[in-house]
């Protein structure tokens, strides 16, 4: 009887800590996607991101010096375009 009671108390336990637990960390975000995720400056211009990947690609060499990135407020505005990047890696 009494690993009955204690078999009965740990699985309670444990269905307790997943209803508590399971729910955090999730990540996601309530925007909808595309929105702003700069959130620094209100200063600062908008940049897309398409438009900076493109940038990037285009400035590519053995050379190139990094970009800095950091204070850019990136916005996600062609989530929707699966597209968006075919002519950066098309058929030669």
């Amino acid at each position: 009887m009494s690993m009955i009671k204690t078999l009965c108390l740990l699985s309670l336990s444990g269905l307790l800590l997943t209803g508590c637990l399971g729910g955090g960390g999730g990540g996601s975000s309530n925007n909808g996607g595309g929105g702003d995720v700069g959130g620094g400056d209100p200063g600062i211009q908008p940049t897309s991101f398409t438009a900076l990947v493109k940038d990037i690609f285009a400035s590519t060499s053995d050379t190139a010096d990094p970009l800095a990135i950091n204070g850019l407020a990136i916005t996600y505005d062609d989530q929707d375009n699966e597209g968006a990047f075919d002519d950066l890696l098309g058929e030669p």
